[in-house]
């Protein structure tokens, strides 16, 4: 939630806490600038909703961008030092946040 508004001030936002749900979104067609996916999720982790993304959009899955709260586990330590996708800091600063968001809309426009 809070991430959400931080950036509704200069995007428009969607947020959902259930990875399945942004799975069928994705699925359905529905387009983004730049997914932001928290790593340790309950029902799905952040590593397992990108390789499932990957396998029908790998163009969608390099838009991800990654929010951990540094809680690893071999798995996603792997993933993180792989160099093949980005990821922040959940306590980054919310400019920093604007940046890579900005960023990516900017790549993905241009």
């Amino acid at each position: 939630d809070l991430v959400c508004r931080i950036l509704k001030l200069d995007h428009e936002v969607e947020g959902t806490a259930d990875p399945y749900d942004a799975l069928v979104r994705i699925e359905r067609g529905e387009r983004y600038d730049v997914i932001l996916c928290d790593l340790m999720m309950p029902t799905m982790s952040g590593v397992d909703l990108h390789a499932a993304i990957a396998r029908f959009a790998p163009h969608v899955a390099r838009r991800m961008v990654f929010l951990t709260a540094g809680a690893f586990t071999e798995k996603t330590r792997a993933f993180l030092a792989s160099g093949e996708v980005e990821w922040l800091d959940k306590l980054c600063e919310p400019d920093h946040l604007r940046d890579v968001v900005r960023r990516h809309v900017h790549d993905e426009r241009a």
